[in-house]
């Protein structure tokens, strides 16, 4: 997704979707064996806030393919009884996104 094209140029894109309810990430980032948050979770580049919650910081993104990866947040777009489902990547709502997003 990330390769260069004839001039240099990256010609792909990398769209996180994220829930932060989402229940099969939050289980398996938060488990004593490893107590890290999920990409899925959070998204790229975020950083925790000692006070609790999460901001962006450009920096934890390499600077030759930041421009390549968008956060997309889902949890918004999700009916109340799908706030902690997973697999909404393929729901109708992100497929249309990914559809948008390629034309």
């Amino acid at each position: 997704m990330l390769a260069k094209n004839l001039l240099g140029n990256r010609k792909g894109k990398v769209y996180v979707m994220t829930n932060g309810a989402d229940f099969a990430l939050n289980f398996s980032g938060w488990t004593p064996r490893n107590w890290i948050a999920r990409l899925g979770a959070i998204g790229n580049a975020q950083e925790r806030l000692w006070y609790g919650g999460w901001k962006t910081v450009d920096s934890l993104t390499d600077p030759e393919i930041k421009d390549c990866i968008e956060n997309k947040s889902c949890n918004p777009l999700l009916s109340l009884t799908q706030k902690a489902s997973h697999s909404y990547q393929f729901m109708d709502f992100a497929v249309k996104f990914y559809q948008d997003k390629c034309v």
